[in-house]
């Protein structure tokens, strides 16, 4: 990667388009509406022009510790306002910020810190325990700054008595960001910058995305909100004018560690939005719609059905008690938002545009699927866009797509550059066809009558039954439409004859009984017979990843253990 190119949003690229770099885009903001929110969680309001103090504070201590051009820093902090303010410093420092899971233990912790060769580590005081026991594992981390986080693990409004402190080898984040003013000798920047975002995959060891600053927000819009089809703007004046004014909000009910959360809200930040979070540690939906209600909330962003079908309940039970006649938009992306659920949200929040986004770490914004009172898609099927490709098992597009073709999912456009350190799997997952450059989804599908693309699942998930091939997802979307269940995944067990079997593992809803037999019925009506689920465990929830996603190993054992059970 360069690291030499000085280009700024203002600048022309050899390719006669703008090129960007986000902390020119956020100081012009921060010039231009200085006392608007721009991070907001409970009570605490960061004001724009406090954001940019505090980020170059920040960006000036990094660079006094030596910190060579695009060295990496790695950010470990649960949802806080101070999460994206640095990465913004280290934007503005011309450092490269990665992203570790608040959740890892010292194996995942030392793998993505080495993997992403780290020089700094930015921590939340709750997490010491962790760093700590990593640090002589990690002789590259020289520097490490802790962000006190009186909250710990526990919900947002119950604050711990003891408070952990700032160890004494590390910097006090929050002494750091109130201690200088200006950056003074800020470093050249370039659409070149670079940052990481470690994906745990579906497979192995989670993976660093390394992505241009400049792709990443040509990927999502070209500094504009595409969610509600603007047009994308030529330069920093035009972005300047189309600033929001009205001190707009997106609420981040993800982590922000993760690609949903972080980049929906770098999104919508390059429109003067402010983004607002929650302390807490497990998700709450009265507390989310509470929030969205007395903060007058324009926008959410959930991760599919794991967020989504808690918050319908909520709202089927006590929707008059919250005021969200200010929400403007739904997005989930990461997960499957079902047909059933986004149609319950419809029933009582006609207003709200919703958005079902189908992309992934490595693509991005991919392709954006939209519901509105009579107009809802089916669970699992998405639009047809330019952007998307199906692949035959060759490795051949299939051009044009005709209606039952299926294949690999592949995405076209502004992509990341690869994997770091990991060329391997870099040359699997981004592919090269007739001299345009494709993402692997890892998804398969098939096109629809109208040419849409249904979502079948992901190739590592297919059930083979018989020497037929099911695909989780299908199956899935189907079993939650019977009105006893809650939610559902779709498994593969071991079968002496078929050498796999389909298995319904279901949370059943309150005082509703169900049988794999009637179970099966419904399922008929819609799939073929070698898809229905021949077997029905239930439980009492689904196990999920922390990005929402089914987590299939762990609904593998779940559905063994409900199975073996008298």
């Amino acid at each position: 990667m360069s690291s030499s190119g000085r280009a700024s949003p203002t600048t022309t690229s050899k390719i006669g388009r703008t090129v960007w770099n986000y902390a020119e885009i956020y100081r012009a903001i921060a010039r231009e509406l200085p006392d608007l929110p721009c991070q907001v969680q409970g009570d605490h309001v960061t004001t724009w022009a406090q954001f940019d103090r505090r980020s170059d504070a920040v960006a000036a201590h990094l660079l006094s510790l030596g910190l060579p051009r695009q060295a990496k820093v790695a950010v470990l902090l649960r949802n806080c306002p101070q999460y994206i303010e640095a990465y913004v410093g280290c934007f503005k420092a011309a450092l490269t910020p990665l992203n570790v899971n608040y959740r890892y233990g010292h194996d995942e912790v030392v793998h993505v810190l080495t993997n992403g060769d780290a020089e700094a580590l930015i921590f939340h005081t709750s997490l010491t325990e962790v760093v700590d026991g990593a640090r002589p594992d990690l002789p590259r981390v020289g520097h490490f700054i802790a962000l006190e986080d009186p909250f710990g693990a526990g919900p947002a409004s119950v604050a711990r008595t003891s408070v952990p402190q700032v160890p004494e080898w590390a910097h006090s984040y929050e002494q750091v960001a109130t201690s200088g003013g200006p950056l003074a000798d800020p470093p050249g920047l370039s659409g070149d910058d670079a940052l990481l975002q470690y994906t745990g995959g579906t497979t192995g060891l989670p993976k660093g995305v390394l992505w241009r600053q400049d792709t990443v927000i040509s990927a999502l819009g070209g500094a504009t909100n595409f969610y509600q089809n603007k047009p994308a703007v030529d330069d920093l004046d035009g972005l300047v004018r189309q600033l929001e004014r009205g001190g707009k909000r997106l609420y981040v009910a993800c982590p922000l560690m993760h690609a949903t959360g972080l980049f929906t809200g770098l999104s919508l930040m390059n429109e003067g939005w402010a983004v607002e979070t929650t302390a807490a540690q497990r998700f709450s939906a009265p507390a989310m719609l509470q929030t969205l209600s007395e903060h007058q909330v324009n926008a959410a962003v959930i991760v599919g059905d794991a967020f989504a079908r808690p918050l319908l309940a909520e709202l089927e039970a006590n929707g008059p008690a919250y005021n969200l006649h200010h929400l403007e938009l739904i997005i989930s992306a990461g997960s499957v938002w079902s047909q059933r659920v986004r149609q319950g949200f419809l029933d009582r929040l006609p207003w709200v545009l919703l958005c079902d986004n189908y992309g992934s770490s490595e693509a991005l914004r991919g392709v954006q699927t939209y519901s509105r009172p009579g107009q809802v898609p089916e669970s699992g099927v998405i639009e047809a866009s330019e952007r998307l490709h199906l692949m035959d098992e060759h490795g051949a597009l299939l051009q044009p797509a005709l209606p039952e073709d299926r294949g690999a999912l592949l995405i076209s456009g502004h992509l990341a550059d690869g994997y770091y350190n990991d060329s391997s799997k870099s040359a699997s997952t981004w592919v090269t066809i007739d001299g345009r450059r494709y993402c692997v989804t890892g998804d398969s599908g098939e096109v629809e009558p109208d040419g849409s693309i249904r979502l079948l699942g992901r190739g590592n998930s297919v059930i083979n039954t018989g020497g037929e091939k099911v695909f989780p997802q299908e199956v899935e979307d189907v079993v939650r439409t019977h009105p006893s269940v809650l939610d559902a995944a779709v498994v593969g067990l071991p079968h002496e004859r078929f050498g796999q079997v389909v298995v319904a593992v279901v949370v059943l809803r309150a005082d509703a009984e169900l049988d794999q037999g009637t179970l099966g019925e419904h399922v008929r009506r819609h799939l073929a017979d070698y898809k229905l689920p021949r077997r029905m465990a239930v439980v009492d929830r689904i196990p999920r990843t922390a990005a929402g996603k089914v987590d299939y190993a762990t609904s593998r054992s779940a559905a063994v253990a409900a199975l073996a059970k008298p």
